[in-house]
């Protein structure tokens, strides 16, 4: 299985998924989005805002959703997105 990657070179290894970077990137310590909510995973497969999902994946999206900027650019200004 090839690892997945992102523009900024990282590569998904044992230890770190592609959507952990991703999440790590662009979620904030204090996770306060720009909608002026928390969102955090409070317990299993669920936000701080509500949000509920029935998968990890859909969590995943959810915070990736809210969290990542237009045109994928991190604080650390280099884009980062799945290549």
């Amino acid at each position: 299985m090839d690892a997945e990657r992102c523009t900024c070179g990282f590569a998904s290894n044992q230890e770190m998924r592609l959507t952990d970077h991703l999440l790590e990137i662009f979620v904030p310590e204090d996770a306060a989005a720009p909608d002026g909510r928390r969102h955090d995973e409070t317990e299993h497969l669920a936000c701080a805002c509500g949000f509920t999902a029935t998968a990890g994946h859909e969590l995943d999206q959810h915070l990736l959703g809210i969290f990542t900027p237009a045109g994928n650019i991190g604080p650390d200004g280099r884009e980062h997105t799945a290549l």
